[in-house]
């Protein structure tokens, strides 16, 4: 089973908040408010998510950049 991606999660919560806002203002007994601030709170989430997994992802790559730099200049002398 394939995993919904952050992204997509992000921009289901969004259109959730639209489709909420447009509820709440048709239909009056509908609780717009409580689903618009749960939905905000899921975005704000999943963007938290996809930042930490961006920011590990620069990380590992300075990680690997700083072994081959220190591989090369282990293996080729400055002269």
């Amino acid at each position: 089973m394939k995993k919904i991606s952050p992204t997509l999660k992000f921009w289901l919560g969004c259109i959730v908040i639209v489709i909420a806002s447009f509820l709440q203002t048709a239909v009056p007994r509908f609780p717009g408010t409580l689903l618009i601030l749960l939905a905000v709170g899921w975005c704000i989430w999943q963007f938290n998510r996809k930042v930490q997994q961006l920011k590990s992802s620069i990380a590992k790559e300075k990680n690997m950049r700083a072994a081959a730099d220190h591989y090369i200049h282990s293996r080729f002398p400055k002269s």
